[in-house]
Order: C-alpha cells, then sequence, then structure tokens
C-alpha cells in the first residue's frame, strides 16, 4: 500500500529493502508467515510487473535455543566450524553464545544466538547453501542487505572476563563502557568487549584471537555473502555491508548505518559521504529522513532533496515512528510529492554522468 502511494505519484522506487521484520521473529532464512504472507508474490510482482529490485537483510547471528524447529540451525551442524568460539587455549569447539535479535515465539525471551566465523571454510559453505536455499524456496532476490556486523553482541552486562584483549593497558579513543548504554557507573569502565565478542573468543580453522580480526568481521561476511549471492544469481549481485575495512569495497557497498533523524545527522552525512570517498567508498548514502527517533515534514523535505544526490538514495524508517515516505508527508503538503518527483527526476539525469564517476572510480578517483 505504502509502495503503491508512492507510485502513484509518479516517485520512482528501484529497490525495495525487506529489513528484519520480514523473518519469523527476526531469524535469518525464515519469513514471518502471518505479518507477511504472501510475500514471494509480492517479491514476484515487484521484479516481474514493476521492474524493481528486492534486497532482503541478513544477520550475522543464528538463534541457538528456538522454541520451534529452526531448519538452518539444524542445517549447519553438518558444517565443521560454523561458530566463533570461546577460547580456552586448548581445545576451542564450544561457540561463543551471545544475543542479537532473535526471540521466542511469544516475543518475550530473546534467545541465544552463535556469530558466525565467516573465516571458516565450513561456515562459508554453509552460509551459502542457506542463500541459495532461500532464493529456491523463499523468495528470489537481486542483493544482500548485511547488517550487525561489527560484530554487535547485544549481551548485557558484558559477560567477557578481565584480560590483556579485553583489557589492554592503553585504550583507544571512542570505546565506550557499559554506563553508556545501561546508566549503571559501576560498568562504567571502557572495554573493548563491550557491546561485541569477547576478545579471546578464536575464528577461522587456525584459531584466530578475535582481538587480531575483530575489525575483519565485517570484511569476512561481505566476501562470503558477495560470493554466494553471485553463485546463487545469474546477474551481478548487490551487497549492501554496515561494517567494512579497508578492501571491502571489492564485495559490498556501504551505508552509514542507524543515523538519527535530526539536523545534524543530515549535516554529517555529507562529511560522511566524503570521507567514505577518500577511503575507497564510491556507493554510499545515509538514510534519508533518518532512521533512529520521528522525524519532521521539514528535516525530511530538506533531507529528501540532499538525499537525491547521494550515490546510494535510500529512505529506510525504523520501527515505532510514523511513516515517512513522500507519500506520507505529500497528505500534509500537496507540494512535498512533486517536489520528491522532481528531485529523483534530477537524479536519473545525472546517472549516466555518475555511471561514468563510478567507472572512474576504479582508477581511484572520487565520486
Amino acid at each position: 500500500e505504502t509502495l503503491q502511494e508512492n507510485l502513484d505519484l509518479g516517485i520512482p522506487v528501484d529497490v525495495q529493502y525487506g529489513d528484519i521484520d520480514y523473518m519469523d521473529k527476526f531469524k535469518d532464512f525464515t519469513v514471518d508467515e502471518v505479518a507477511y504472507q504472501g510475500l514471494e508474490t509480492f517479491v514476484e510482482n515487484i521484479r516481474s510487473v514493476g521492474g524493481m529490485r528486492w534486497v532482503p537483510i541478513l544477520d550475522p547471528a543464528i538463534a541457538f535455543n528456538s522454541d520451534v524447529p529452526y531448519v538452518a540451525y539444524e542445517n549447519s551442524k553438518n558444517y565443521e566450524k560454523v561458530w566463533v568460539r570461546i577460547s580456552d587455549f586448548g581445545d576451542a569447539n564450544v561457540p561463543f553464545i551471545g544475543k542479537q535479535w532473535p526471540t521466542s515465539q511469544d516475543g518475550n525471551t530473546t534467545l541465544d544466538v552463535g556469530f558466525i566465523d565467516f573465516w571458516s571454510e565450513g561456515a562459508k559453505q554453509w552460509w551459502s547453501y542457506e542463500i541459495q536455499d532461500m532464493s529456491e524456496n523463499l523468495f528470489k532476490f537481486d542483493g544482500l542487505w548485511i547488517d550487525m556486523n561489527e560484530p554487535h553482541n547485544l549481551q548485557q552486562p558484558d559477560q567477557c572476563v578481565e584480560n590483556q584483549w579485553n583489557d589492554p593497558p592503553f585504550m583507544p579513543r571512542g570505546v565506550v563502557g557499559g554506563s553508556y548504554w545501561s546508566g549503571n557507573e559501576e560498568e562504567k569502565k571502557p572495554r573493548l568487549s563491550e557491546q561485541t565478542i569477547c576478545m579471546e573468543a578464536v575464528q577461522s580453522d587456525a584459531n584466530l584471537l578475535h582481538y587480531n580480526v575483530h575489525n575483519l568481521y565485517g570484511y569476512s561476511q561481505a566476501e562470503a555473502t558477495r560470493q554466494a549471492c553471485d553463485q546463487t544469481n545469474s546477474e551481478r549481485c548487490f551487497v549492501l555491508s554496515r561494517s567494512h575495512f579497508a578492501g571491502s569495497q571489492k564485495y559490498a557497498h556501504h551505508w552509514m548505518g542507524d543515523n538519527f533523524s535530526s539536523w545534524k545527522d543530515m549535516k554529517y552525512s555529507v562529511v560522511g559521504l566524503l570521507d567514505m570517498n577518500i577511503a575507497g567508498y564510491a556507493f554510499t548514502g545515509s538514510d534519508i529522513c533518518g532512521h533512529v527517533g520521528q522525524s519532521n515534514i521539514d528535516l525530511c523535505s530538506r533531507w529528501t532533496q540532499l538525499g537525491f544526490l547521494y550515490p546510494f538514495s535510500r529512505n529506510h524508517n525504523s520501527r515505532g515512528n510514523f511513516r515517512q515516505d513522500p507519500a506520507y508527508y505529500n497528505k500534509i503538503d500537496p507540494n512535498f510529492g512533486n517536489m520528491a518527483k522532481k528531485f529523483a527526476q534530477m537524479k536519473y539525469q545525472f546517472s549516466p554522468y555518475l555511471y561514468t564517476l563510478l567507472e572512474g572510480h576504479t582508477n581511484s578517483k572520487c565520486v
């Protein structure tokens, strides 16, 4: 309905993204058959009739203790070293357990999750199998959107032991303690393990310390996802990732994460876009109108005008907020739809030039 309202205003839509709401209790490789009944038909229609692309989200954390059968997790048992593992500095075969979005069927319990070890050949084989199975049995797709891959662990309080890896003598700037999230002064001490995997966990067939490969987690997932996506689709596949490292742009594009619906974040998006270009990421953008918090018509109007000039333009809202798409604001101000259409058409006029810049980017030019 929302999509059709925007199309009726003549606003072009190239890509429809699916956030974690489409999943059954936020579990990868599932579909909520109640709230998203008929999703496969919807995807088929927008792709074949509307000429759009469909890009669903996947997270790197898999539910371990689902209260209903979870096929993807059961399938993982057929592969070796799928999970990031606890290290006792001896035999490291026990999966590291944390928390992300998956819940029980009643939604009251956050499930335990394991984090996929994308440095492991077994994990990459399983990931590729599940992505191909998703294409065959859930819906076709044109790209994949990977999120929470810093990796982000929502376990509270921090369950990691004190040691030289979680608590190094010289703490990098920007590292926060538990009080940043919980307000608990006793948890104020900054730790490298805050909101992520314990640094002494191990990855890969060579048992590498997570401390040594933490910043490469997004890179490793991007590489594995692009390979699996290319094997599944006959066309060139599109991968969008939140976490990156130098070289990730070979496999995935970037958006600047969960920004806030504020004038300050709109301003910072321009700085972020230019910084990412300097770092070699050409196809980049920020969530138009903001993601966290309620937007408003004045902010969203200016952000829509700016956002269509991003190389990557997407309006991405979060649960619990009012709509912030052009059709919604057009009901408040009948000029909003025409404004959005005008700037969208302007972007199409610039598309050949943008494509030329993107081609030049292969020789180190900025976009």
